[in-house]
């Protein structure tokens, strides 16, 4: 049986692409023949999703977070972090994770994984 091992990206910080970069590289490395995987995002609004792989592949965090195809049209092409769409409803929040991967509580890890790398 492997070891489910929680990697940890992104977080309220400045520093959450520099996270995001660190923990792909974990995930990269990690020896799968001992070890699975499992990628958590923590969006900088402290929401917990557990990454779907092709997310854990973007260039940086606002590739997936918040999903570009639910924000509305930006004339200068920036990509934005998710707190600067503002206060969304619950539903509209789901909808953005929904395209990235499954939110979980907090709660919840302890049944997801048997270590956490952050």
């Amino acid at each position: 049986m492997k070891i489910k091992v929680g990697i940890f990206f992104g977080g309220a910080s400045r520093v959450k692409e520099r996270s995001f970069d660190v923990g792909r590289t974990a995930y990269n490395y990690l020896n799968r023949s001992c070890f699975e995987p499992v990628p958590i995002f923590v969006d900088s609004l402290e929401n917990i999703i557990l990454l779907d792989w092709q997310s854990v592949f973007q260039p940086n965090i606002r590739d997936f977070c918040p999903a570009q195809e639910l924000c509305p049209p930006s004339p200068n092409q920036f990509r934005i972090y998710i707190e600067s769409l503002g206060n969304l409803p619950q539903e509209e929040l789901d909808r953005h994770f929904q395209k990235m991967g499954k939110t979980v509580k907090a709660a919840e890890l302890p049944q997801l994984i048997n270590f956490a790398f952050y």
